[in-house]
């Protein structure tokens, strides 16, 4: 074997291997995909409503994507925004949700949906994410659904990549616990792999009320680990942009 060639096979090798350390690595985190549906105002947040609750969700608890949650900013602005989260345990759904149309059984549900004229859609636009769970918490985790909750979803840019490891490194590396002790309950935390504005991670927490949710952060800020990690010199210039919305989660929500 020549020189090349020998260099060639070694390079093969080591993304080889690093392909099964990757592939190791994702075992047991789930992949979430998270939709930002903007309607229009009036009668069609209702008709958007029976979509998800006759068509979609059935569709998706068929294809074992769960639980998804469903959920209405707490202040809406001009144009009523819904956001879907859908948990899976595979790549392999994700390109099946994005097919349902074919589905016949999909198709005959959301016909009231799918037959809104070009001219006059049922929605606008839907933006879709999709994220891979941290190690920190490679599960989402439900809260109770029988009691009052409130939903924060925040994302983190960054400027370029290296920056949006370190944030991350940071959740996986003592800032995700900080949240339960403060009273903000983590849902889920995912690095973005296609999405807008990357690079960036989401994260949703959960809480009783606003109150609730302000007294967390107060907590938050002022707990030690936090004041300590906060201040170490990786960690500082992280993180560009920071976007936070409040969300209810809807009546049929299973998050």
């Amino acid at each position: 074997m020549d020189r090349r060639s020998f260099v060639a096979a070694a390079g093969t090798a080591a993304l080889a291997a690093s392909a099964a350390q990757a592939q190791a690595g994702l075992e047991g985190r789930d992949l979430y995909e998270l939709r930002r549906y903007t309607l229009k105002a009036g009668e069609r947040q209702a008709a958007f409503d029976a979509y998800l609750k006759t068509a979609l969700l059935p569709a998706l608890d068929r294809l074992d994507v769960m639980p998804v949650g469903v959920f209405k900013p707490v202040t809406e602005g001009p144009d009523p925004v819904v956001f879907v989260l859908a948990v899976h345990g595979s790549p392999e759904t994700i390109a099946m949700v994005n097919m349902l149309s074919a589905d016949p059984e999909f198709a005959k549900a959301a016909a009231p949906y799918l037959d809104f004229p070009p001219a006059d859609p049922l929605y606008k636009r839907v933006e879709s994410s999709l994220m891979l769970a941290f190690t920190g918490q490679p599960r989402l985790a439900v809260p109770k659904l029988d009691k009052p909750r409130i939903f924060e979803l925040r994302c983190y840019e960054s400027h370029n990549e290296r920056s949006a490891a370190k944030k991350i490194d940071m959740f996986n590396n003592g800032e995700i616990p900080i949240f339960a002790r403060a009273g903000l309950a983590p849902v889920f935390f995912g690095q973005t792999l296609a999405g807008a504005a990357m690079p960036n991670l989401t994260y949703m927490i959960t809480c009783e009320n606003d109150a609730a949710r302000a007294a967390g952060w107060k907590a938050f800020g002022a707990d030690p680990e936090w004041k300590t990690m906060s201040g170490k010199p990786e960690y500082q210039n992280i993180v560009s942009h920071i976007t936070s919305t409040v969300l209810a989660p809807t009546d049929f929500s299973k998050v």
